[in-house]
């Protein structure tokens, strides 16, 4: 079962705070709304697998931050990678419809990925909020 998580970020005033009553949990994956951050889970993957599939967000948060991506050239951006190959076959794109089945992705909307933005607090946040809930609300129920 695919499913996606998300969380409004950006337009929330001044200064971007994350917070979990912003999460929207979604069966059907698609693009990334303009100030959200998500996390999806591809149709394919094992949901047993919940502590690597956590694991794996957490190497795409570090892999997206760590390669200066954060606040890049501006637009939506999507990084993803398979759960049994995440070392090898890290995918950056700006369209989703590259990333299969078989990926678990995280995304950046066009207002969150903005050159000089630096907010690199408020993005960790927000992927940790994401994850506590995708493992409290959905991994833990299957």
């Amino acid at each position: 079962m695919a499913k996606q998580f998300s969380m409004q970020l950006a337009g929330l005033g001044p200064h971007w705070q994350a917070s979990k009553l912003n999460i929207v949990e979604a069966d059907v994956i698609g693009n990334v709304d303009t100030d959200n951050v998500y996390i999806s889970l591809g149709d394919t993957i094992e949901l047993y697998r919940g502590v690597e599939i956590i694991e794996t967000v957490n190497f795409l948060v570090n892999w997206m931050r760590d390669h200066n991506q954060v606040s890049s050239t501006g637009g939506a951006i999507y990084t993803s990678c398979e759960v049994s190959d995440r070392h090898a076959t890290v995918l950056q794109t700006t369209d989703r419809v590259l990333i299969t089945d078989a990926h678990i992705a995280i995304g950046m909307g066009s207002n969150i990925n903005t050159p000089a933005a630096q907010f690199s607090q408020a993005f960790d946040s927000a992927f940790t909020m994401l994850c506590e809930y995708m493992k409290d609300e959905f991994l833990k129920q299957q």
